[in-house]
């Protein structure tokens, strides 16, 4: 399976695929500099992740959810 150079915005086609994505995604002997990438040259998938978990998980909705599980 071919790792695509830009983030799919949609599920691997087969579970079984999973291992050899994170083979390609998370080599070993990556620099730290590599990592949380969160400013303008960040990877647009994770700018795009981040974004979007800073707008959607309030404390309204955490709380939500807290009391979904809890009930």
């Amino acid at each position: 399976m071919a790792i695509p150079s830009q983030p799919s915005q949609s599920p691997l086609p087969k579970l079984d695929d999973w291992d050899e994505f994170l083979e390609g995604r998370y080599k070993e002997g990556k620099q730290e500099s590599e990592f949380r990438q969160y400013d303008a040259k960040a990877d647009p998938g994770v700018a795009e992740f981040y974004r979007l978990n800073h707008e959607k998980q309030t404390v309204a909705y955490a709380l939500a959810k807290k009391k979904n599980i809890s009930a």
